[in-house]
């Protein structure tokens, strides 16, 4: 199948083959906005690529796409966790909501794990205040621990902190900076899943265990979220055209909101004497803080019958003006 691009965003057409006589198609594309003053522009500069392989993001290893349908629309954000005001706090509250969707974490200033007493369990100390903490993967549950002196890194998150073999390890050493505020570390021997809010790799225990459906013991299914690059607590079951996003914790001044704009993207699809358009769904939501740009991903996903000889393009429009 051809494909043309008549816009002035990066896309790309993908193809699969489904069995003998059905292929897929889907028609990607990405936008980066400016972030201005609560309202999303078209940047100038389109940062965020289609690509085939893996490639270095405004953000970070960004994966390759795919041309399979993902499970749910994935979020991410770079930024850090900011007191109001730009006041020392022991600990803030960040949220990412969009839609009636939302997922919040406690960003904690620096703990380690102490005894009260000889007799006594390890209990956090108080956090040292803070104003500003990037929101890293290091800072986020992880780490390695020791275990007859060969180091043992967490499957999902080695770079980070607070993963110790025995109490004995953790008594004056370091828990992270971020939880998930539905279940906050409460023992040093609790191993929660690590809390990130960038890309999750296609490797990680997280991503895969969302994936996957267990019967009887056994695997009965992988689903779409397979293909789901956040991690699972930021992928939203859905995001729409005029559907509010809000950040919170992420600014000394407040809350970060914008609306999602109109999505004006259309695939045109001709398949022989057929022809029809389509509005591309939203299946990627980023946002980058400290560029104050916010990138949205689209797709139009189908499937088609070979017919030899076929004229077949799929073309992505611009409906706008």
């Amino acid at each position: 199948m051809d494909s043309e691009n008549n816009t002035p965003y990066p896309a790309m057409l993908l193809t699969t083959v489904i069995d003998d006589e059905r292929l897929g198609g889907a028609m990607i594309a990405r936008v980066t906005y400016d972030l201005r003053e609560g309202r999303l522009v078209p940047s100038a500069k389109q940062p965020w690529i289609v690509s085939l392989d893996p490639w270095e993001s405004p953000l970070g290893p960004f994966e390759a796409d795919q041309p399979f349908r993902k499970g749910g629309v994935d979020l991410f954000v770079a930024g850090s966790a900011c007191t109001p005001g730009r006041r020392p706090e022991k600990q803030v509250a960040v949220s990412v909501a969009a839609g009636a969707f939302s997922f919040s974490a406690m960003v904690f200033g620096a703990r380690t794990w102490k005894k009260p007493n000889p007799k006594s369990a390890l209990v956090p100390s108080d956090p040292v205040p803070f104003a500003h903490l990037p929101l890293v993967p290091e800072l986020a549950f992880g780490g390695q621990m020791f275990i007859d002196g060969l180091a043992a890194p967490h499957p999902d998150n080695p770079k980070g902190m607070g993963l110790y073999a025995d109490e004995a390890a953790a008594l004056n050493q370091p828990l992270p900076h971020i939880e998930d505020a539905r279940a906050l570390i409460k023992d040093w021997s609790d191993r929660p899943d690590p809390v990130c809010f960038g890309v999750c790799p296609l490797q990680n225990g997280q991503r895969l265990r969302s994936a996957i459906q267990i019967g009887d013991g056994r695997l009965e299914r992988i689903t779409s979220r397979l293909f789901n690059a956040a991690y699972p607590p930021l992928v939203a079951p859905k995001v729409d055209p005029a559907d509010m996003i809000v950040l919170t914790g992420f600014s000394h001044d407040g809350p970060i909101e914008f609306r999602i704009p109109p999505s004006n993207l259309a695939a045109r699809l001709v398949l022989g004497s057929t022809e029809v358009e389509r509005p591309l769904t939203i299946e990627e939501v980023g946002i980058d803080v400290p560029a104050s740009q916010v990138f949205i991903g689209y797709r139009f996903a189908f499937r088609y019958r070979f017919v030899a000889q076929q004229r077949r393009i799929c073309t992505l429009i611009s409906r706008e003006g």
